[in-house]
């Protein structure tokens, strides 16, 4: 598989993980890391199996989604008059916060159980039409605001991805996003155990790569990815933040047992110990 970013063919294999399932490449030429897998985006709603699993249905979601309301008025201004789209808007709870604030609120949204949930729990209508759909390349420069929470990290090709989604801008529109990051000393720990053990240690880097987690970018190269697309950071920082609780990621790779629990312990008393900047959270305005 050539590189994602910049088509070079010198992408070695880096990692071959869970039992050689996921194997993962670094482009020779710039560097991008990647899993050497194709999927159907479309279906990529694998982590939720019913409402515990739609992010939304925490409360503490809450808590995040207003810090970045607090982000964006702080770089941005008011989102009141302001025409929104959020890709991958998983359970609304971004769009309902955005639409209290006098956003005109759009979402996409492929796994239904999410956009029962947004309909039942904040009367929002999401639709399932993916952003390279006619149904959106017809709204092209009409948008405000494109968001994606957690997403860029799943898509098969993160450029065209950010293109499709720049496209929707009107001018001086601006794009928010979130994704994990690999310049951390979790991902630093990983590569050392999975050295040190000739690859039989790859617990922590199955955190990071997967078929569902297709490429974990370094920092630096995605705003460099974002500035050559033309458009310009209001706002960009490394931040600490789970999607899910530690223990529901351990339960979902061994099931239920004594050992989940004393180990997500360990890890929740290593992450308030040693924070891990695992994300980036970014402002771009369209040039």
């Amino acid at each position: 598989m050539n590189c994602k970013i910049c088509d070079s063919a010198q992408a070695a294999l880096l990692f071959t993980l869970a039992s050689g399932a996921v194997r993962v490449r670094r482009c020779g030429e710039c560097s991008f890391t990647f899993v050497d897998h194709v999927v159907e985006e479309h279906k990529l709603e694998s982590s939720v199996h019913g409402i515990e699993g739609v992010p939304d249905a925490d409360p503490i979601s809450a808590t995040k989604w207003q810090r970045r309301m607090q982000v964006y008025q702080r770089a941005c201004g008011s989102l009141r008059g302001k025409r929104i789209l959020d890709v991958g808007a998983g359970g609304g709870g971004w769009l309902a916060l955005a639409k209290a604030a006098g956003a005109e609120v759009h979402g996409i949204e492929f796994c239904g159980v999410c956009r029962d949930f947004a309909r039942t729990r904040f009367q929002l209508e999401l639709n399932d039409q993916p952003l390279e759909s006619s149904h959106w390349t017809a709204q092209r420069h009409s948008y405000d605001l494109v968001s994606f929470w957690d997403v860029l990290e799943h898509v098969n090709s993160p450029r065209r991805f950010l293109q499709d989604s720049l496209a929707l801008l009107a001018p001086g529109g601006k794009l928010m996003f979130s994704t994990p990051v690999r310049d951390t000393w979790f991902d630093r720990a990983g590569v050392f155990a999975y050295r040190l053990s000739g690859g039989r240690h790859d617990f922590l880097l199955r955190q990071r790569y997967s078929h569902a987690h297709l490429q974990i970018f370094h920092s630096r190269q995605l705003r460099e990815l974002c500035t050559s697309q033309g458009m310009r950071a209001l706002y960009y920082r490394k931040i600490f933040e789970l999607t899910f609780p530690v223990k529901r990621y351990l339960r979902n790779i061994y099931g239920e047992s004594l050992m989940v629990n004393v180990a997500a312990w360990i890890a929740n008393a290593a992450l308030t110990i040693a924070p891990v900047s695992n994300k980036v959270l970014a402002i771009f305005e369209r040039n």
